[in-house]
């Protein structure tokens, strides 16, 4: 089973709990629309794959589907409901084949070999089965952008960066070329979320470039941002304020 070293230096117990802690919920309209479409609801049968901590995977359960989470970190999987959590990887499902009527993704697609978890994912599927992959980004609304933008200059500033083949879309050439899927759709859905200063900086801390770093420095940036996040208006003093998120979701279907 193949891991990303970056993933597993980054989620040790310390980074699972902060991930938990600071990773928002995907926007309730997206699930909303699954539900809509018939492909999520009591007894369909779902598999959520690098679930993580369950962010996604709670949300699942609340529409009474018949969920199986898969994670391939044993620190991450800790934090998942016992009975649904499995380790495994994307390239490697431990699912029976046509078992899933949806196969979802949070937060998660840049991880994977994407030829090889194209085949994978449409194993699993039934026949016209559901893909939906889901991202959360801060929406582009009030001083927000500038928040986000001064974090990545802060984090730059100390050479962590994304790279390249991890941007969001970087897989998809090589997903497409499979040829199992159907076109994808695209929507957009806007939800915010209640934040502290303190889910604010372990949402920072929860990034895998910065969670994989010496801890030395991690802790260091984790302060400067502290009170960077502090000082910045959009806080203005107050012990809470309502970060307003955009969920993508990105759907296609088995052929």
């Amino acid at each position: 089973m193949s891991i990303d070293e970056t993933a597993r230096r980054a989620w040790d117990p310390a980074g699972a709990a902060s991930y938990d802690r600071g990773r928002p919920g995907y926007a309730p309209g997206a699930l909303g629309w699954l539900v809509r479409k018939g492909v999520l609801g009591p007894g369909r049968c779902v598999v959520d794959v690098g679930a993580g901590t369950g962010k996604l995977t709670r949300q699942l359960m609340l529409a009474r589907a018949r969920v199986v989470a898969v994670e391939p970190l044993p620190a991450m999987r800790a934090r998942l409901p016992p009975r649904l959590a499995v380790g495994g990887v994307a390239e490697a499902l431990p699912v029976a084949s046509g078992w899933a009527e949806l196969v979802t993704v949070a937060q998660a697609f840049h991880w994977f070999r994407p030829a090889e978890a194209a085949a994978e994912i449409a194993r699993v599927l039934q026949p016209r089965g559901w893909l939906a992959l889901l991202w959360n980004d801060e929406a582009k609304e009030a001083d927000w952008p500038d928040l986000d933008h001064r974090l990545k200059e802060l984090l730059a500033f100390h050479g962590i960066v994304t790279p390249p083949g991890r941007a969001k879309g970087a897989w998809q050439a090589e997903f497409d070329a499979s040829g199992l899927f159907s076109p994808w759709e695209e929507r957009q859905f806007k939800h915010s979320v209640e934040s502290t200063l303190d889910t604010l900086v372990d949402q920072l801390g929860s990034y895998s470039r910065l969670a994989a770093q010496p801890l030395e420095l991690r802790e260091r940036i984790l302060r400067e941002a502290a009170a960077l996040i502090a000082a910045h208006p959009v806080m203005g003093g107050r012990r809470q304020v309502l970060v307003p998120y955009r969920t993508t979701l990105m759907t296609c279907t088995r052929r």
